[in-house]
């Protein structure tokens, strides 16, 4: 059964976004390559924050993308690049991305006491925005392979949404 894991990461300075991008963008090529995915795009949005979605055959090749290079190497970079880092993962039939709403949700509905709708935040609840700035695709479309470096980057404004959950620090 496909395997879909949607992560949430907050910069701490944007002084660190080009070194987290060219991390990211790296991230996101080996695992559209990777074998046994299905699908992989990045939604940024206000604030330094930067969502991913994936779709995976199964947690097996799932796991081998998440040992392997360069996602290992920029997984240990994340304690230095960004003040909150989250994901949730969970196995649906569809072998389609969900949407970035179903994701914030199931991220939303993981974090105990985050049910609350309220726009206030202190220093120990930090917002939790919805996904709903700016999108940023790396492709090809599924499917469809060509050799990385030639992928094509679009951004695509969408919505935007001011309040989100809190969640606890």
């Amino acid at each position: 059964m496909p395997v879909i894991v949607v992560t949430r990461l907050r910069l701490k300075d944007p002084a660190v976004f080009d070194e987290f991008f060219a991390s990211a963008v790296a991230v996101v090529e080996q695992a559209q390559n990777s074998e046994g995915n299905l699908g992989a795009d990045v939604l940024a949005e206000a604030n330094n924050t930067y969502w991913t979605r994936t779709v995976w055959q199964g947690r097996d090749v799932m796991d081998t993308f998440v040992g392997g290079e360069p996602h290992l190497r920029t997984m240990s970079r994340i304690d230095d690049w960004c003040d909150e880092a989250t994901f949730v993962e969970w196995e649906q039939a569809s072998r389609d991305l969900p949407d970035w709403q179903d994701g914030y949700g199931r991220l939303v509905a993981q974090r105990p006491g985050a049910e609350s709708d309220s726009c206030d935040r202190g220093p120990s609840h930090p917002r939790l925005s919805r996904p709903s700035s700016v999108l940023v695709a790396v492709e090809p479309a599924p499917g469809y392979w060509r050799p990385p470096g030639t992928w094509t980057r679009r951004l695509v404004i969408i919505r935007s949404s001011r309040c989100g959950h809190p969640v606890p620090g």
